[in-house]
């Protein structure tokens, strides 16, 4: 019967799953294979794999199998749930969620998973680059090496938690019982990296007995002498004011654009004048 076919098609097209030789001939794949991909089928495709999904799983030994052979299934959504469980749970190293992100992102089910893929990746930044930089800023005697360390070093962390906060939630809703502990984990280690950063540099100010307002090269109080006024001789130039900007969101969305290829592009870091939040230029 048609159902019993069906089924048949979906256990060929997911033999890489359960290790069985396929009782289809590959044209079998090839039909799953062009409604997952034609988005006219979708619907079709997505019927389909609720109404099999339960039974070929209970066929597949898939916390038996290597991430490499799961990342690369395109049929049951539920290898994204053992996949992103393994990655929390720390069996994978974390440099590897965003390759196996990168193969999962084609996928028909992705658009419910990114978040948890994403939220990976965002925490094991937090998580695995925090230590490291405790270790680093001891050492750190100067403020202008610690402005210069954090521009280029400790600013990913900043970065990473920006990524993990962007999807946090969704994550949750996803998968509580995964994200809940691991936000809670990052959340703690984040709060550390700022604490130790803040009173690192606090120190360093003190010690230095002046905010470094000479910089000649990195004072915010250059910027128009420095870099506008130049340009200005060329032609007009444009500056985008913008309240609160981090370095490492400017570093972020230079990134983003050299990476579109139209256009050339360098970001650099300056120090803020004092008062540096809104609420003591307030006052």
């Amino acid at each position: 019967g048609l159902e019993d076919f069906a089924f048949e098609v979906m256990l060929s097209a997911c033999s890489d799953l359960t290790g069985e030789v396929p009782t289809l001939s590959p044209d079998a794949t090839i039909v799953i294979s062009d409604m997952a991909n034609d988005s006219r089928k979708s619907d079709v495709f997505t019927d389909l794999v609720d109404a099999t999904c339960d039974y070929v799983t209970s066929k597949c030994n898939l916390e038996a199998l290597p991430t490499e052979v799961l990342a690369g299934h395109r049929y049951l959504p539920v290898v994204d749930n053992v996949i992103i469980r393994r990655i929390a749970n720390g069996v994978d190293c974390s440099s590897q969620i965003a390759e196996v992100r990168a193969r999962r992102a084609s996928g028909r089910f992705f658009s419910k998973w990114g978040c948890a893929y994403d939220a990976l990746i965002g925490a094991a930044g937090v998580l695995a680059r925090v230590p490291r930089f405790e270790s680093e800023v001891g050492s750190v005697d100067d403020v202008r090496t610690c402005f210069d360390r954090y521009v280029s070093d400790w600013s990913a962390i900043d970065e990473s938690y920006r990524t993990f906060g962007l999807v946090a939630s969704k994550a949750v809703l996803l998968m509580a019982d995964v994200f809940e502990p691991l936000a809670h984990q990052a959340e703690l280690s984040y709060a550390r990296y700022c604490n130790r950063l803040s009173a690192a540099w606090q120190r360093l100010v003190v010690e230095r007995g002046s905010w470094p307002v000479d910089w000649e090269d990195a004072a915010q109080r250059r910027f128009f002498e420095n870099r506008v006024s130049p340009k200005l001789a060329l032609g007009r130039v444009a500056v985008v004011v913008s309240d609160a900007l981090r370095y490492e969101a400017g570093a972020d969305w230079s990134r983003r654009v050299a990476d579109r290829g139209r256009c050339q592009v360098q970001c650099t870091a300056m120090l803020a004048s004092l008062p540096t939040y809104t609420q003591l230029g307030m006052a």
